[in-house]
Parts: structure tokens; sequence; C-alpha cells
């Protein structure tokens, strides 16, 4: 742990942390996003075109201090209304269903819930649905509708005294 912690590139710490915690691990998507951004490139960190209203949490004037963690927890509606199933277990979800993503943290209130839904690919571009604006204030549980299939992600930030304390990043793909 402490040669990852101490590791100045950030891609040898985060293979680091791999080795530690499994692939799962990963840096936060916004962090190599928003150095392209700051350089002039229109591209995000997955290497596609940027969203036209895009927005990504280090242009938003806030501080990142760390040291408390939250988690997303995604649940898919079943198309009856029988129950959900856990998103991360499933690994997908179909067009058409409803999910409810909840985030927990440990930080003390009182703090601001930030949230990003990012939609990608040719789905989601052709209806004009590329998204990934960040809506501050929001609550603790946001619902969204699958509508375009592909690779997408959502993001949160627990943002006190306007530093972010805490984030989580939950994959997304619809099918």
């Amino acid at each position: 742990m402490r040669t990852a912690l101490d590791e100045q590139d950030k891609d040898k710490s985060v293979k680091l942390w791999q080795q530690l915690f499994g692939d799962g691990f990963r840096a936060p998507a916004t962090t190599a996003a928003a150095s392209l951004a700051k350089a002039g490139q229109p591209a995000s960190a997955e290497g596609v075109t940027r969203a036209p209203s895009e927005r990504f949490i280090e242009e938003m004037g806030v501080q990142w201090t760390g040291g408390r963690w939250a988690r997303i927890e995604a649940r898919v509606a079943n198309p009856i209304g029988t129950g959900s199933a856990d998103l991360r277990r499933t690994g997908f979800a179909p067009v058409g269903r409803d999910i409810y993503f909840t985030v927990s943290t440990d930080a003390p209130q009182p703090y601001d819930i930030w949230w990003k839904v990012r939609n990608h690919g040719p789905d989601a571009e052709n209806a004009h649905g590329l998204r990934g604006q960040i809506t501050p204030g929001r609550g603790p549980r946001i619902r969204e509708r699958t509508r375009y299939r592909g690779r997408h992600y959502v993001e949160v930030w627990i943002v006190k005294d306007g530093k972010v304390v805490a984030s989580d990043h939950h994959d997304v793909v619809i099918r």
C-alpha cells in the first residue's frame, strides 16, 4: 500500500492498487478527462467526444480533499414491479427499465450531493441524448430510465464546505 500511495505516476499507482484490490479498482474517470479538456482536447477519459453540455468536477470550482467514502448502489426495477436486481451483480440493464441509484457515505451532515449521468454511444448520439452535466443539490437517490444501448456511467460527489470529501463511480451497461 505504501508503494501505491507514494507512486507519483497515476497510472502506475492505479496498477499497484489493482494488485491489492483487483481490477475493479479504478482511478476516477473525470480526472483524466479534465486533463484532456484543460489541454484543449475535446475528448473524455473514455476516448469519445465530450458531450455538448458535459462538465467535469475539476471545472466546478471545488477542491478535492477526500478522507471520506461514498458508495453508489444501483437497483434495476423489474418490468412488472416485482422487485429489483443489483446492477453490479447483473452487469447490465435492459432498455426500458428504471434504475434507482442511491448513495451512502460516512461524511457527517451537512453536505451536498452532486450527481453526473453520462450517456455514450451511437444510440444516445443519434437521439441527441448525450449527457454529462453535473447536478448539484439533488438528494441521495435518483431515478434514471434506460433508453440507449451502450456503456454509460453515473458518478456522485459528496461536497462539504466547497470541498469534495468523497465520490464514487458506477458503470452502467445497457443492452
